[in-house]
């Protein structure tokens, strides 16, 4: 019976200090390197107007070449700005001539 109980116990203790390791410690770290070294990108490039955020410089860029898959092209540059427009004017039925 004593030995099982050790067992447990290491087992217990191992478990308590991988948590603590891995759960813990890892992310904190990796988290405040990004901090320190990378704010900008670690908190999603951000993209703010009038006070309030609008978007990521991130997500729908307009690459260019061969070698670059395409962004999604309803969030691309050009497309954006007609989409903001017909927002604007209530929709793409009034968004004609």
């Amino acid at each position: 019976m004593p030995t099982a109980f050790r067992d447990i116990t290491r087992s217990l203790i191992a478990l308590a200090a991988l948590t603590l390791i891995c759960g813990i410690a890892y992310p904190v770290s990796v988290w405040a390197i990004g901090q320190a070294g990378f704010s900008d990108r670690a908190n999603g490039s951000l993209i703010e107007a009038g006070g309030r955020v609008v978007g990521s410089s991130l997500l729908g860029q307009d690459w260019k070449g061969d070698r670059w898959f395409h962004g999604r092209a309803s969030a691309t540059a050009a497309n954006l700005r007609e989409r903001l427009v017909m927002c604007r004017m209530g929709g793409p039925s009034k968004a004609g001539p």
